[in-house]
């Protein structure tokens, strides 16, 4: 463990997915470092969980957003 100081609860990242209609889908993808240190896997930080978070959305984009990406999305 570091020298800085980690809070005495721990928490955890959830990841929640918009189902439509009004509901959601919430999982919970590992522990927050509030008090251990983050090992990349079972505990993140914040970057590592939104890295995390990014990768589990099916369909998620890669890239830029081009205008042919709106256009198919108003459509």
């Amino acid at each position: 463990m570091s020298d800085t100081a980690k809070g005495k609860t721990s928490g955890v990242w959830v990841v929640r997915q918009y189902l439509g209609k009004q509901t959601y889908r919430l999982e919970t993808i590992a522990e927050a470092d509030d008090i251990l240190d983050a090992d990349g896997k079972d505990v993140l930080d914040f970057w590592q969980a939104q890295e995390v978070a990014r990768k589990s959305r099916p369909g998620a984009r890669r890239g830029a957003y081009t205008v042919k990406d709106a256009v198919d999305a108003y459509l």
